[in-house]
């Protein structure tokens, strides 16, 4: 999936409620977009970060409102934009008429008046689909380039909580893809029968003479699902952590998957497998 493929949010600060109020719903409805300040790095110049993200954005959702039509910025935004040709999304959030500026750059152009901003509004969906049309970037792509994302970068262990069976299957192939052979995954109940046929079968320091720790340490990508199997099993908690500390050591990627939602009660039972491990290497997503 093309990274650059994203919605930009043009707004003034007037207006940030609503503007904030657009975000999330584009955040929920897994649409990537770019809107200022969230997107523009500490430290960075902000002109050049702008102009870059308008550069390489898919389309341009202009938030109109007289506050906007008042604001050099946005007035600028949409200069570039045009100048890029981008495709201008107008959504009018309040009764108005344009100014003469406004009516220079999108007089001719479909504006979409909303009263509301929720997702059953007919004309909030005319938006969605307007957006969907530009960036063309569906649920499983944007998916696969999270995980992608994750693979490639810095942390060691994604932990996800709330998954259902059909999202953990998905989840599961979609990894064995990008990772091909270099991928190791397992059900918590099987890797629990491994390490007590382990403990059973070998001399006690196991860890080091049994195929066991060469299948799920050494793996270049270990997905363990249904971790709530391990909820109760202090030792096997134990085991786990010591898994997933060496495979950070040796900075390899674990994804841990479960139906437990972390934020609930049961939830805190699974946290405790983790506290035993460096939290800042852990990402949770749910």
């Amino acid at each position: 999936m093309d990274p650059n493929r994203y919605v930009f949010i043009s707004y003034s600060s007037k207006n940030q409620e609503k503007a904030d109020s657009v975000r999330k719903l584009l955040i929920e409805e897994e649409i990537s977009c770019w809107m200022a300040p969230y997107d523009i790095p500490a430290g960075s110049q902000y002109a050049h970060v702008i102009n870059d993200a308008l550069e390489n954005c898919s389309c341009f959702l202009l938030l109109l409102t007289k506050a906007s039509q008042e604001s050099q910025y946005v007035e600028r935004e949409l200069e570039r934009a045009i100048a890029y040709k981008k495709v201008v999304i107008p959504v009018q959030l309040e009764s108005l008429e344009l100014n003469s500026g406004f009516k220079f750059y999108i007089g001719s152009s479909q504006i979409i008046a909303v009263s509301e901003i929720i997702r059953e509004s007919e004309e909030i969906k005319r938006v969605l689909k307007g957006i969907r049309n530009c960036t063309g970037v569906t649920k499983e792509e944007k998916e696969r380039y999270q995980y992608e994302e994750f693979l490639n970068g810095k942390e060691n262990i994604l932990l996800l909580s709330g998954a259902t069976f059909r999202s953990a299957k998905r989840i599961k192939q979609m990894v064995t893809d990008i990772c091909k052979d270099d991928c190791v995954i397992a059900y918590a109940q099987e890797w629990t029968n491994d390490l007590i046929d382990a403990i059973r079968s070998k001399h006690p320091e196991y860890r080091d003479k049994y195929e066991y720790s060469d299948k799920y340490i050494n793996a270049g990508v270990f997905v363990l699902d249904g971790l709530e199997y391990l909820i109760g099993k202090e030792a096997t908690q134990e085991e786990l952590a010591y898994i997933l500390r060496k495979r950070i050591d040796a900075e390899k990627k674990t994804i841990l998957i479960t139906t437990v939602v972390i934020d609930e009660p049961e939830g805190y039972y699974l946290s405790n497998i983790l506290y035993n491990i460096v939290l800042d290497d852990v990402i949770i997503r749910n």
